[in-house]
């Protein structure tokens, strides 16, 4: 990584576009730190702010797939506490699933991670060597990590899986890290998910970015090489905010906003909703409104990803 690409992505001291991006900064930990003051409980019953509604599911794409019908009444047997949106909760009841275990990583090493997540979501860059941070640099990362201590395991969420899981399904596995919320570049909704009255939150709850990451080994940073290879958007335009925006270039192009990961008969696949700036895998269908309920079922085999289901979500408030 070349720290003259930091700073492109970062800022420049004293230039107009560090200005735009320091205030951008300011807003998001503004925003994050409002949300602090408001978190509930996870399930719907006993959390008064979240959003109280049913779900129906139907395929669109993959009809005649053995998966895509797996999946279907999986989630058409599951009882969301969350909208899907936010979590699509381990279910092995349904036979050929095999229940993953997710495994939450300790708030300290969350906090550890939290200026890798928020560096590599915005410029596809490896965190420099904390002995090369700006003053400004330094304190926007202590912060994050110190609202990350305060905030994580609420509108906040982060967890690995033991045993590791081969995303391309080739038997060599993968650190892979789910991250969920507060750093991660995305729509700027700060509360959390599912919340029904949070600002910016829409009528159906607020949505949060999810991502994947592969982690190097020991745990202390992100292999940008890997993710960008196992977990990048395969289009040319990338998800929204893809591109150049406020002076901060190259997002990461994550796999729609609230990627997940699914075992079936051995393979193992990935689920995300997609959405309507960026349109499907392929690129298409762009502004369809209906593409913010639609799941796509992705699986990864010999170097290609490839779509095998559409699901489409119905929400229907109380």
């Amino acid at each position: 990584m070349h720290r003259d690409h930091f700073k492109r992505t970062i800022g420049t001291t004293g230039s107009a576009q560090t200005a735009r991006v320091r205030l951008r900064f300011a807003a998001i930990l503004g925003a994050a730190s409002t949300a602090l003051l408001f978190c509930g409980k996870s399930h719907a019953e006993t959390d008064p702010n979240m959003v109280q509604a049913t779900y129906e599911f139907r395929i669109i794409k993959g009809q005649r797939l053995d998966v895509c019908q797996a999946y279907l009444n999986r989630l058409r047997k599951t009882q969301f506490d969350e909208p899907p949106f936010c979590d699509i909760p381990e279910n092995d009841s349904i036979e050929g699933f095999t229940l993953l275990k997710r495994e939450p990583i300790p708030v300290e090493e969350a906090a550890a991670l939290w200026p890798h997540i928020f560096t590599f979501s915005r410029g596809s860059i490896e965190l420099p060597p904390q002995e090369q941070w700006r003053i400004d640099e330094k304190h926007l990362f202590e912060q994050g990590s110190e609202r990350t201590k305060q905030n994580f395991g609420r509108n906040i969420l982060a967890w690995k899986y033991d045993p590791r899981v081969s995303l391309n399904n080739d038997g060599k596995v993968e650190n892979l890290l789910i991250w969920q919320g507060y750093g991660v570049a995305g729509w700027g909704y700060f509360g959390k998910c599912g919340w029904d009255y949070f600002e910016g939150s829409g009528p159906g709850g607020g949505r949060q970015t999810r991502i994947g990451v592969v982690l190097k080994d020991d745990d202390s940073g992100i292999d940008v090489q890997a993710t960008k290879r196992l977990l990048e958007w395969p289009t040319p335009e990338g998800p929204p905010d893809g591109k150049e925006r406020e002076g901060v270039e190259e997002r990461f192009r994550t796999l729609g906003y609230s990627l997940g990961l699914f075992e079936y008969r051995g393979k193992f696949y990935m689920d995300t909703f997609y959405h309507r700036n960026v349109g499907d895998l392929q690129g298409k269908r762009k502004n369809d409104p209906k593409l913010d309920d639609t799941i796509g079922v992705l699986l990864r085999e010999h170097g290609n990803l490839r779509e095998m289901c559409e699901i489409q979500m119905t929400q229907h408030l109380k």
